[in-house]
């Protein structure tokens, strides 16, 4: 055997266990590949849906402007500040020491609409001067 057949043999012995180090390069070049395309994919999706999310849609702010006895009724008069979405009605709970009224009032308001509501006795059962009442929205979420 010439030198330089020995030298080509042992040169081209170990080439088939490189050929498989390439390859199993090539297989987790192309994973990594992969995982960064659906990570940018994945990503623009939720910034897109995060970007359609407005907290002024859900934001709503109301005041009571006055709640009185007048004879033996409660009148509350309701204020709703400007920002958030359409409202599908709101919602009064009526406190004192031991008692808690809720009553729901659908009725649209719009932004900076004032309307006062009058109850009766029997429809805060225990409730009087002196007891607190707050008021909340309600609103459809979907």
């Amino acid at each position: 055997m010439h030198k330089t057949e020995k030298r080509r043999r042992y040169f081209f012995k170990g080439s088939r266990g490189l050929s498989t180090v390439v390859a199993n390069l090539l297989l987790i070049l192309l994973v990594m590949v992969a995982i960064g395309v659906v990570w940018v994919v994945i990503s623009n999706i939720l910034q897109t849906g995060a970007q359609s999310v407005n907290l002024n849609d859900i934001s709503f702010s109301f005041n009571i402007k006055s709640a009185y006895v007048s004879g033996s009724n409660i009148v509350v008069s309701v204020t709703r500040n400007s920002g958030g979405g359409k409202i599908t009605g709101i919602r009064l709970v009526f406190n004192n020491a031991t008692n808690s009224v809720t009553i729901d009032k659908m009725v649209a308001m719009n932004e900076l609409d004032t309307q006062s509501f009058t109850f009766t006795p029997s429809d805060v059962p225990g409730i009087g001067a002196g007891d607190t009442v707050s008021v909340a929205p309600l609103y459809d979420s979907s």
